[in-house]
């Protein structure tokens, strides 16, 4: 080993250096959980859920037989109030929507919005019906009745260099 590395100068060294980035780490997490509970004081509402159902019949084409599919959806309308203090930049949105207490539809917002600390924030998120829960039956139930909506989400925040993760529950129920 080399002795330069033994010397009681350069461990004391190391030994701050490592300190003063282990400090460093502990403001920056605390800097980011004060910030996320600040976030977490403003208002999200799951404003509106719009399905979306398209069917493809079987149909022949030249090569034989192409198999139909149902194709389901679902936008939804988001309403945030900012009471952050300043606007808030939103990077993304991960979502997973509920249908009566079943998961239903799931999805991933890569379209940046901008919270205004003066005015509501209305925004729009597509998910889409795994190919498994796409079935008639779901298709029958969103028809003509009143249905029971659960969004959990995780925001990613950029605030400060920093993105930052808020977990979040939106209800709805339809009209």
């Amino acid at each position: 080993m080399n002795p330069r590395f033994l010397n009681p100068r350069f461990l004391r060294l190391v030994g701050l250096a490592f300190l003063l980035s282990s400090m460093t780490a502990c403001v920056t997490l605390d800097q980011v959980e004060l910030t996320r509970r600040a976030i977490e004081t403003s208002r999200f509402e799951l404003h509106s859920v719009q399905p979306r159902i398209k069917i493809q019949n079987p149909r022949l084409d030249s090569n034989g037989i192409v198999p139909g599919k149902i194709d389901i959806g679902f936008t939804l309308g988001i309403r945030a109030e900012n009471r952050f203090g300043r606007d808030l930049p939103l990077n993304r949105m991960d979502l997973t929507l509920f249908v009566d207490g079943e998961r239903v539809a799931a999805g991933t917002t890569r379209k940046p919005y901008v919270l205004s600390y003066q005015r509501p924030t209305a925004m729009t998120a597509f998910v889409e019906v795994e190919a498994a829960a796409a079935t008639h039956n779901l298709v029958k139930r969103l028809q003509g009745r009143k249905m029971h909506y659960r969004v959990e989400g995780t925001f990613y925040f950029h605030v400060d260099r920093l993105e930052i993760p808020v977990r979040l529950v939106l209800k709805k129920d339809s009209i």
